[in-house]
Parts: structure tokens; sequence; C-alpha cells
């Protein structure tokens, strides 16, 4: 449970000449900053308890402790958490305030009763509640006594009843921080209880001072590390070890042995301190401005210059700080920098106390905010599902293994360890490992490295069934909630305000796939953090799902630069790009026209291109043309897969498909008005596609039909992550994709195919296939440009594509834009081919009035006829003629554009579309 507060406990606090009941009431809760006078008239005029996190709790009589709720409320009403606002009141009250707390006790009193067998309520008796009951009662009797009040007697024997209670062994909750209130509350009822025999209060003195010793002797691993896990109960433990180290000098007695503990519990302390002066959401910490303990706790230079920013103190001497034995490795990039890197990971359960199911996680703030983080707590009401949900797994950035998180604590500590540790120049490499998932084993290598200009975490999880069959793998990454996560087909990229942060690669031996969530309730939680108890707020989770006997997933986290991903803006809300729903999902565009059911679908594949840089192709080559188009981006591996599979399975193809297929139904458009197109990778994706989806018709560039062959050498990793290996077998494998399809197929699609005689695709690659499919019967144009390389295909494709969608552009034009039966219309019109110069069009408004002004040039020697549309309306015409200037005046506010065209006299016509234009 949290603490209220404990006043000033510094161990260097000097207590010499105090009298020891005087220095326990100084140490007794009370809430620093809380108005007082406010607190208790609410409770006198309102008769409500005022709480900082709760709100007004209604009094009513006493019924406030009646009923069963949120833990941690009833803790504080039951706990009397709530005269820690009174204390500066009470210690010169008046009369009705004197009556008001006794009133409150003894009605308390009355209903749970002395004994814990009487109390009908769960948290009237809890261990730590009644402990702080007792604390904040001794607080009243102190204060009243010292005002003069002197029936105190029904006061004064709850407490002793209280006390007594907390003697008894059975009653004490053992080697934890519960037990420890349990005895601070004892030893302060010893100092301050004077009304009792001193020989009682000697009796209960020892007790408690036997009992602290045995606590903070064990409650610290060997290097000084609170055993549950979380830095705020670390800095909370050696807070009230300090303050009892005190009252023990007070006393005249010395510890050896906790004063050495406490001095090695100040290093990590100071470690464990983000950059920016907060505790990580680690277990049931919080991430609270940690400034204000410089010169409070510890006797420690290295401390307060960690959590002051470097304003007091002295700068500790390693910047890197690793506990195998207690479960921990901490390292940052600089002391003093609140921009600077800092990594955790942790494998410690060295308590059950407060467990959360964290084991291997790892955490890293950088540039002033956490970055990967965990959920933080929400509570210890067991019966809410987003209490459950931040114990679990889920919460944090580890593996789970058939769907299921394992328990809270469980009899397997022992199989979680650091079983490796090195410190390095730029940060440590370490090992660690769980057994406590579920016939299941995991093994977690994290190396860092931080540098002037990026940081790099590289996460390597390698899993294993000890069932030895087929299990599915869950791992997730929580990230800050101020994050915008853009995801990929084997990573993802996290950008705060636009900026990118923080990116992340996985390179597995199985397929995997990458889903992100925030938000979601229901039956499991996903994406979520608490800032505070009680407080919550949605916050992307990435997951990375893969099924598997064993696998071994190697995740590189880079940060401030040397990225995985070049920072091309592809997914960023702002250029319409959407995230399919398929297995794996596709990360996609669609660029629509304003009556799409009367224009061909277009799917664009992309081209390969440098690790990390993935991006689309030939959006320019289309913009203006009357077709529906849909960019479908490769971004699986590091380098693409061909838009075909992940480790031998087919499952990217198959989303490929059902994209294709759910679009195409979306705008109405049938299968034999989608085209299919790209040059290089994208052309082989595209013939793949297009024969698979029986669309109208293929339009590519220089395709590789040997795919397997075409990446041995150059792009292994590419060949790796689509087959699982890089030997013959994937070689043979990928090669046979295309020629395989033939003979699968009674009819495919028309083949329009562009390939330049000096490139090398052309007889390894083109000449190949083509022959195949035509003895096969199908239909394949093939058009060889002389003296073309490879490098060069990629402008003589564009043009070869216009050419090929155009014509189907213009076939499929909308029904407004065709002519009118009683309308002169121009001869059929085709799109300029390769051996056909399209001239240069430009429309513009006209400055001086509502019109518009289209300019022809390169039409010398040609005849121009021009159609001139309101959106889909034909709103002007001419006949042809040899003028290649036209204005039109006094036209209404709208969107425009002509199309034009041409031919020399007497011989057909081609037709170009200028872009939109919109008078205002």
């Amino acid at each position: 449970m949290n603490p209220t507060n404990t006043g000033s406990s510094s161990a260097a606090a000097d207590a010499s000449g105090a009298d020891l009941g005087d220095y326990s009431y100084g140490r007794l809760p009370r809430r620093v900053g809380a108005s007082s006078d406010s607190a208790v008239e609410a409770y006198l005029t309102g008769g409500v308890i005022r709480s900082p996190r709760f709100g007004d709790l209604t009094y009513d009589g006493g019924r406030v402790w009646d009923d069963v709720g949120d833990r941690t409320r009833d803790r504080f009403t039951h706990g009397f958490l709530f005269l820690a606002d009174w204390a500066s009141v009470l210690e010169a009250p008046e009369q009705r305030v004197r009556a008001a707390v006794l009133e409150l006790i003894g009605r308390w009193v009355e209903s749970a009763g002395l004994q814990p067998e009487s109390a009908r309520h769960p948290m009237a008796y809890h261990d730590e509640t009644t402990a702080q009951r007792l604390m904040h009662w001794l607080l009243v009797e102190w204060n009243l006594r010292r005002g003069g009040v002197s029936d105190l007697a029904p006061l004064r024997e709850a407490i002793d009843a209280t006390a007594a209670i907390l003697r008894r062994e059975d009653f004490h909750a053992g080697w934890n921080n519960h037990g420890m209130f349990q005895d601070l509350a004892l030893r302060h009822y010893s100092e301050m209880a004077t009304w009792n025999d001193a020989g009682v209060l000697e009796a209960t003195r020892q007790v408690a001072l036997r009992r602290l010793h045995d606590y903070f002797s064990t409650c610290f691993t060997a290097d000084g590390v609170h055993v549950e896990n979380s830095p705020t109960y670390h800095q909370m433990v050696c807070q009230y070890l300090g303050e009892h180290s005190v009252y023990l000098h007070q006393r005249g007695d010395t510890d050896s042995e906790l004063d050495a503990i406490l001095a090695k519990a100040a290093r990590y302390a100071a470690h464990v301190v983000t950059p920016t002066g907060r505790y990580p959401l680690l277990s049931d910490s919080v991430a609270r401005d940690l400034r204000g303990l410089a010169g409070r706790i510890f006797d420690d230079a290295g401390f307060d210059f960690s959590v002051s920013g470097g304003r007091r103190g002295r700068e500790p001497a390693e910047r890197t700080l690793l506990l195998p034995a207690s479960g921990y490795a901490i390292h940052r990039s600089a002391w003093a920098d609140p921009q600077a890197t800092w990594v955790m990971t942790t494998a410690a359960y060295n308590s059950d106390y407060h467990k959360h199911s964290d084991d291997l996680s790892v955490v890293v703030h950088s540039l002033g905010q956490p970055l990967l983080t965990e959920a933080g707590p929400y509570g210890y009401n067991y019966a809410d599902p987003l209490t459950v949900y931040a114990f679990s797994q889920y919460a944090h950035n580890n593996i789970v293994l058939d769907g299921r998180s394992v328990r809270r604590v469980d009899t397997r500590a022992e199989t979680v360890r650091m079983s490796a540790a090195e410190t390095t120049d730029a940060g440590f490499e370490v090992t660690s490992e769980t057994g406590r998932l579920p016939d299941g084993h995991h093994q977690r290598q994290v190396s860092v490295a931080t540098g002037d200009d990026a940081d790099v975490v590289r996460i390597v999880d390698t899993v294993e069934s000890t069932a030895d069959r087929t299990r599915t793998w869950e791992q997730f990454w929580n990230l800050a909630a101020n994050l915008e996560v853009v995801p990929h087909g084997q990573g993802f990229e996290a950008f705060r305000d636009g900026v990118k942060v923080l990116d992340a690669l996985f390179t597995a031996d199985v397929p995997t796939r990458v889903t992100v969530h925030r938000g979601e309730s229901g039956e499991r939680p996903l994406g979520w953090s608490f800032p505070e108890f009680g407080k919550v707020e949605p916050a992307n989770v990435v997951r990375v799902e893969f099924a598997a006997a064993r696998a071994r997933v190697e995740t590189r986290f880079a940060v401030r630069g040397d990225f995985n991903y070049a920072d091309l803006a592809l997914v960023d809300g702002k250029n319409q790009w959407q995230r399919s729903s398929t297995v794996p999902p596709l990360n996609y565009r669609l660029e629509a026209v304003e009556q799409p059911a009367d224009a061909p679908l277009v799917v664009v594949f992309s081209a390969i291109s440098p690790k990390g840089h993935f991006t689309y192709n030939y959006k320019n080559s289309l913009q203006d043309l009357h077709v529906n188009v849909l960019y479908i981006l490769d971004d699986f591996g590091d380098q693409g897969s061909y838009y075909l599979q992940d480790h031998g399975r087919t499952q990217i193809a198959d989303a490929v498909q059902r994209v294709i297929a759910e679009t195409a139904d979306r705008l109405g458009v049938s299968r034999r008005s989608v085209y299919c197109i790209g040059s290089s990778k994208g052309g082989t994706a595209a013939i793949y596609h297009g024969i698979e989806f029986g669309a109208g018709g293929i339009v590519v560039g220089a395709p590789q039909t040997r795919i397997g062959s075409f990446l041995e050498k150059p792009h292994p990793n590419v060949l790796e992550f689509m087959t699982g290996g890089t030997g013959p077998g994937d070689v043979e494998q990928l090669d046979s994709v295309l020629f395989d399809q033939l003979p699968r197929h009674r009819d495919i699609p028309a083949v329009d195919l562009i390939v330049g005689d000096a490139d090398h695709h052309y007889r390894n690659h083109v000449l190949p296939w083509v022959d195949q499919a035509r003895e096969a019967g199908h239909e394949v144009r093939l058009e060889v440009v002389p003296g073309t390389p490879h490098a060069e295909v990629g402008p003589v494709f564009k043009d070869f594509l216009r050419s090929r969608i155009g014509a189907v552009s213009e076939v499929r034009r909308p029904d407004s834009a065709r002519p009118r039966p009683d309308e002169p219309a121009p001869p059929e019109a085709k799109t300029p081919s390769g051996d056909e110069s399209p001239v240069g069009l430009r429309l513009d408004v006209e400055p001086d009035g509502p019109g518009l002004r289209l300019r022809v040039d390169g039409a010398a020697g040609r005849q121009i006829a021009v159609k001139l549309y309101r959106d889909a309306d034909v709103v002007e015409e001419t006949g042809y003629g040899n003028g290649t200037e036209f204005v039109w005046d006094g036209l209404p506010a709208g969107k425009y554009r002509a199309r034009v065209y041409s031919r020399t006299r007497g011989g057909p016509a081609t037709g170009q579309t200028t872009p939109w234009c919109r008078i205002p």
C-alpha cells in the first residue's frame, strides 16, 4: 500500500536531545500541503470526508464504513488517513473539533468493534490499515491531551486494543512493508502511550525493534535493493530505515548492519531515477517529481546529484549499474541531462509482495520522456479488470504464451534470473531468463549502446515450448501515451508531435504478425497507461504474434537516430494511409475519383528500395488520369517480400488479394476493371496478383520472374525473410512462383510488358516467362526498348504506363463526360503512346475575372479540339482548329479541367487531360 506521508525522516536529521514522545509525534503521518481548515470545515458543515483522490465522501452517520468498495478507498476511510489533513487544526482544536473527532473514532469502534473477529468490513482489520489507524489515532490523542482534554479513556482504550492486536504474532503481516508499518506504529505507541505501565510500553518497544531489525535486515537484496521490485517502495522503505536509524541513535543505540544496508541502497536509488528526475512506471511505482528528495533519505552525494539533475551533490562515477544477483541492469547516456537516454531491464522476482508479472521487462526513456514504458499501477481492487490488467504481462514488455498471462505470484521465483551481465564501453550486455511460462521457457538478451547521435537497444528473445509442440506467443511493447505509432510489417515507428523519437525492427526465424492496440476494453484490456493510482489514459501497445514450438526474435530499437525506417511520413494520418484488418495487416492508400464505379481500379506495386526505405511508385504518372489508384506498401522484413510470403507462409499474398477485392467491391468496380501495374519487383508482384485476382490487365516493366535467382546474391536478406533460408531449395521455391501460375490458370489477364534489350532481365527473366506464357496460349504483348538497361527502365515505364492505363481511362470515363447524342464530338481519341509526343498543357484562372485560360504548347502542325469540364459535366466544347490558346469568361465558381485532343490533319486523335483548376 502507498503510505500517506511520513514528514521529515532524513537519516542525517539531528534528533538528539528531543523527547522521544515529541520525536515520535513528529514522525506520524501528515499530508504536506493539505488545507487542514477546509478539510475540517467540510466535515463539520457538510458531513463529508475530503479525499485528494476520491473527492468528498459522505460520512452519513458512519455508514461510510459500511459499504465495501474500492480497496484503496476503504483503506483511506478505515485507516483514518483523512486525519493527516486535519493535523494542523488538531494541534489547537476548538471544542467542536475535539467533539467531532472523538465522535468519529467512537462511531468506528461501535461499527467495527475492537477485535478483528467482530468486524463486518474486510478492510476494518486489514493488516496495514490497522497500523495506519493506530498512528492517526495517536496523533489525535497526543494533541487532545496537550489541549487539556481530560476524558480520553474511550480513545485510549481503542488505541490500547489496537496496539495489542498489532503485537499478536498471528496478526503480523510478516517481512514486508505492511509488517513494517505495523511495527513502526507499535514503536510510536511505545513512546507516546504514556498513560500505560512502563513495563507494557517497554515490552511493546522490544517487539517493535526486534521485528523492524529483522525486516530491514532481510527486505533488501545483497546489493541493497528493496525486494518488492518497485523504486517507489525502495525509496519509501529507505526513508523509514533512515528514520529508524535516527530513532536508534536518539536512544543511544546503533545498528551498523542497517546503516550499511542504507549506504548500499543509495547507489541503486541514484541509478533508478530517470534523467527527468522521476521513477519509471515499474511495478507499483508512479512517475512523481523527485527533486525535493535531494538532501533527504540518504546521506549520499550521488543520489542528491541524480534527483536534483546535477544541481546538488556529486556526479556518480559510473553510468551503468549491473546487479545480476538482484536482477537489475541500468544504463544512462549522461548524468544531469534531462534529454539523456536511460535503459533498464529487470529479471527480479525477489518477493511476492506487490509483484507484477513483469519478468524480463525492458523500459527506455529519452528526449525528456518515457518512450518504451509500462502501464504502471492502477489499484488493489482485484475485481476490477484494469487492476488485473495492470498486474498482468499484457501491461509489461515481455512475452505471453498461449494467450494467458502468468500469475502475479507463484512458486517458481527461482526460475527468474539474470544469468550473465557485462558492462561495455557504450552500455551493457545482459542475459536473463524465466521459467514461469506454462510449459515454456523464455530467454532474453539485452544489449545497450548509447552514442553521440543515436542510441540502439538490441533484444534477442528465444522462446521454447517444453511440451515440444507449436504454441502461440505474443511479444508486447508498451509505449508512452503521447506517442503516435506507425506500424509496419515487421516493426513500427513512434512519433511525438510529428517528430520520430523511436523505431523498432523485428527479425524472426518464423512468420510474425504486428498489430497495434490502444484503449481496448472487454475481456482482455490492451493499451492503457496509469500515471497515478486510479488514473487511466489510453496508450499504444505493439503486439508481435507468432506460432512455433521454438523461435528466435531479434528486436532492434533505435532512439534519436540510426533509425531502422526512413522517415517518409507514409502512415501519419496526413497522407490518407490506412491499415487493413487482414492477417497480416497491410498499409495501403486509396485515391478514388469522384465517380469511382465508372473508373478502373489501378493497383500499384512498388519496386525494391534500400533497407528500411519503404515507399510507393508512379503517383505522378497516374494522378491526372480518370482512374482509382490503390497503393499497397510492401514494408515486410527489412526490404520487402515481393508482396508474397514470410518464411514460406503466403499470408502476405492472401492479405493483398483480400485488400484488392474489398477495395474493388467498395468502389463498385468489377474484376475486369482492375489493372495491376509495377516495375522490377513491383512488376513481379503485379504479374502474380493480377493473375491470381483475375484482373482486367497487367502492365509491367522489367520484372524478375526467377525471384530466388535474382535475390540470391544482392539481397539474401529478402530471400531469407521470404523462405526462411538461403539454400538452393529456397532459391528454387521462389524461382517457380510465377512459372507455376501459368498451367494453373486457363486464362490470364492480358499482359503488357516493357523491357530494355540491354537489361539482364530481358534474357534471364522476361523471355523465359513470356515464352512459357505464350506456349500456354496466354496473351503477352512485349515491347523491347533498344539500348535500355535496368537502371533506366523507370522513365521508359512511366510513358509506357500512361499509354496503357490512359487508354483504359479514356474508354471508361464518366457517362457525363461522353459526347451527348445531339452534340458533335471529335473522333475517338487515344492517349499518346511512346512514339507520339504529348503536347504541353497549362490551365490557369484568369486574374481579372471568373474565367480560365488554357495554353497548349508543342502542338505545331497539329489540330486541337477541347472539352471543358466543370466537375463531371461538359460546359464548353470546340471543334478542331489551329488555335493553341483558349479563354472562357464568366464562369461560375467550381472545379474545372480540360480534355485536349490533338491530331495531324486527317490522322488519329490523341487525348490528354489537365489537372483540376478551381475558380473560387
